[in-house]
């Protein structure tokens, strides 16, 4: 009976349980910022690599900044388009769009922003996956 309650113990403990969540490694080396009002601007800059850490489940589908949070339904504050090249995740109010591209690993992530004007900050740069299954 103890032989059979370890090996029991055994199987539940070496059970794994897999995430379908993708985290990815962003390194962004360009910024550039284009605005409208009141000043027209379109200024692209070579920026210090920084480093952005991406989660990613396209089961789910959301690719965000923070860890998953069971309690948020994803779909009703963002808008999904996904297709063999790229996945594009953006908020429904249009404040921010990050695009992925599946080949290559490319990102660029787009914010909006409406202080005295409206302005974009884009970053772009390369992604690594760090944890998760395969997907570029």
């Amino acid at each position: 009976m103890k032989k059979l309650l370890l090996i029991l113990i055994c199987l539940v403990v070496s059970f794994e349980v897999k995430s379908k969540e993708v985290i990815l490694k962003c390194i962004m080396t360009y910024e550039q910022l284009i605005g409208q009002k009141p000043i027209k601007v379109d200024k692209t800059t070579k920026i210090p690599p920084e480093t952005e850490i991406l989660y990613l489940n396209k089961d789910k589908k959301y690719i965000t900044q923070e860890p998953n949070d069971p309690y948020i339904d994803y779909s009703e504050y963002y808008n999904w388009r996904e297709s063999d090249s790229e996945i594009i995740f953006d908020r429904k109010n249009g404040v921010k769009t990050i695009t992925l591209n599946l080949y290559d690993g490319s990102i660029k992530i787009e914010t909006v922003k409406t202080v005295g004007g409206e302005y974009r900050f884009i970053k772009t740069g390369k992604c690594e996956k760090i944890k998760g299954e395969k997907i570029f």
